[in-house]
This record gives structure tokens, C-alpha cells and sequence, in this order.
């Protein structure tokens, strides 16, 4: 796969990744649109899509996120993933460390499904943070006009189909698809529900709705930070703080 040069300049990445499976499982597909920006200057757009001739919906939404993280540049101080899937946002957030620490079993002793993606995954993230790379996981509402999400989605149902879009590599000003910018290569506008938490493990930041999804995350993780956020001030402190 060629990647684009430019990228190599990117401080920060903007990911939006899905998945598609015809008959679950049946004929799938996965899209990813990376977003490659210099401080707050959008400089690039790379898209990436694949297939396969029988999975779930699940695993290719775990596809996704696993192709994006196989080719992150050293240089990168952060990457920010945005997916409408439950499946990969819970499972990074609060499956996966437990079933780590239970020998890659679940609470009820069964091993979890994809588990060869899963620990690959696992794998990923920690080169991730061996890399000084801050990890961002973000939900996003699917089919709800998000272009970039709708992007993602088109992409992985064309490789799904046996009929793959032709995927973009090229500088931002010359991509087709029009989206909101600002929000885009800027911090998202807050809309986040308080109270929240926080929690900050093996140097990745997982937001969370409530306390025992986050105290889940954390129970038995080493040198793990977690906090109560009331306000838009006060995440921003805490995560600058823990970044630093």
C-alpha cells in the first residue's frame, strides 16, 4: 500500500473507521478516513478499505482500527479514533484489560470472540505508547450525516460488495468530500454529558459514562489514573496534565 510522504510531518491524526458484513457473517468489509494534520493545518487525507470473503460485522469493524494502527508514523503526538461500534469502543475500554488479566478469558471462562484480533490489538497499543502516541477513543452516531463516518461506511459496504470505491490519497484540498473542518482538525466541540470519567492506562485515555465502566478498566492495572470531570475546564486540565 502506498502511504502518502506528507504524512510524515503530521502531528495528529483524525481517524473515522467502520465495518460491513453481507449475512453476519458473509461477505465484509472495512474503511478507515485518516485525517493528517500539522498543530491545527489540515494537510492530508489518506483512506484505507479491505475485505474479506467471510467474517462478522464485528470483526471488520475491529479491522479497521487494527490497519490504521499498523501504519502510524513515529513523530505522531496524537490520534484521535471516532467509530460507531460499541463492540470496539467497549471492548478497548473495559474488555480488554480484564481479559488480559484473566489469561485472554472472559468473567464466564470462555475465550473471547476474535481473539486473534483482540491480541493483536493489544500488541498495537502498546507499541502505540512505546511510541509516545496519546490515543483518543471517540463514539460517533452511525447513518447520522457524519460525512467522514458515512465516508468510512461507504468504503467498507463498496469492498463488502466485491465492488471497492477507489480510495483517496492526496492532499486536503483536493478531496471530494465536503465536512466540517473545524471540528475535524480542531478539538471536537464539547458535547460531552457530565458528570465523566476518566481513566489513563499504559498511556491511553478512555472516557466513560459511568464509574463502573471505568473502574472496571482499571482494577488491577498498573500505575492507572482515573478522575470524576465536571466541566470542560477542568477535562481539559486533567488531560493536559496526564499527557504531560
Amino acid at each position: 500500500m502506498r502511504i502518502l510522504n506528507l504524512k510524515a510531518k503530521a502531528s495528529k491524526w483524525t481517524v473515522y473507521t467502520d465495518g460491513a458484513s453481507s449475512g453476519n457473517p458473509g461477505p465484509s468489509g472495512w474503511g478507515a478516513v485518516c485525517l493528517q494534520n500539522l498543530g491545527e493545518e489540515l494537510l492530508s487525507v489518506l483512506e484505507l478499505g479491505g475485505g474479506r470473503d467471510v467474517a462478522t460485522n464485528n470483526a471488520m469493524e475491529l479491522q479497521a482500527v487494527l490497519e490504521v494502527l499498523k501504519i502510524l508514523p513515529t513523530g505522531l503526538v496524537e490520534v484521535a479514533i471516532y467509530a460507531d461500534a460499541t463492540y470496539v469502543l467497549k471492548g478497548v475500554q473495559a474488555w480488554l484489560p480484564q481479559w488480559q488479566k484473566q489469561g485472554w478469558k472472559t468473567q464466564t471462562g470462555t475465550t473471547p470472540a476474535n481473539l486473534v484480533q483482540w491480541q493483536e490489538l493489544a500488541q498495537l497499543l502498546q507499541r502505540t505508547k512505546e511510541n509516545g502516541i496519546q490515543l483518543r477513543w471517540h463514539k460517533v452516531g452511525g447513518h447520522t450525516g457524519d460525512a467522514l463516518n458515512d465516508r468510512a461506511d461507504a468504503i467498507a459496504v463498496s469492498f463488502s460488495k466485491g465492488h471497492p470505491v477507489d480510495l483517496f490519497q492526496g492532499e486536503a484540498k483536493d478531496y471530494p468530500i465536503r465536512f466540517n473542518r473545524v471540528s475535524s482538525t480542531k478539538s471536537p466541540p464539547s458535547g460531552r454529558r457530565y458528570p465523566l470519567y476518566l481513566s489513563f492506562v499504559s498511556g491511553v485515555l478512555q472516557e466513560h459514562a459511568t464509574w463502573p465502566e471505568c473502574k472496571a478498566r482499571v482494577d488491577g492495572a498498573s500505575g492507572a489514573k482515573t478522575k470524576k470531570i465536571l466541566s470542560d475546564e477542568e477535562y481539559e486540565n486533567i488531560v493536559r496534565g496526564w499527557k504531560a
